[in-house]
């Protein structure tokens, strides 16, 4: 069947404690009287190193959901605030395009008057 390797309570590790520490329930001891025995030893062995890997990584693997969390919450304020800046410099594009060809207007128009203006100038002398 499945063994829950993730939860195993304290209670059940303080009692396997008094066998892991004995060295005639070391593996390759017991493995002298039974090698089915051995086996179940040596399970029982991993499952107490498992148990204290994993009380110490727990936290951390806490710690990195979270910090995780936290980048992902970041990087989607950091992608909402580089849309608010494109949709800004796209405004600002669309602004400097306008100034633009009002500029080009305005000299457009002063080209013009200019013009008239000499226009203007030659009709009074033609006149007089």
């Amino acid at each position: 069947a499945n063994f829950d390797k993730d939860n195993i309570s304290d209670k059940t590790l303080a009692k396997i404690t008094k066998y892991i520490e004995n060295p005639d329930m070391h593996p390759d001891s017991v493995k002298k009287v039974s090698v089915a025995a051995a086996g179940m030893c040596m399970w029982v062995h991993a499952m107490n190193v498992y148990s204290q890997v994993a009380s110490e990584v727990a936290p951390k693997q806490a710690r990195l959901e979270k910090m995780n969390t936290d980048l992902a919450d970041a990087n989607k304020e950091l992608a909402e605030k580089q849309q608010e800046l494109s949709d800004v410099m796209e405004e600002v594009a669309s602004l400097q395009k306008k100034c633009d060809e009002t500029l080009n207007e305005k000299n457009r128009l002063s080209i013009e008057v200019e013009r008239c203006r000499q226009r203007l100038l030659r009709a009074e002398k033609l006149k007089h």
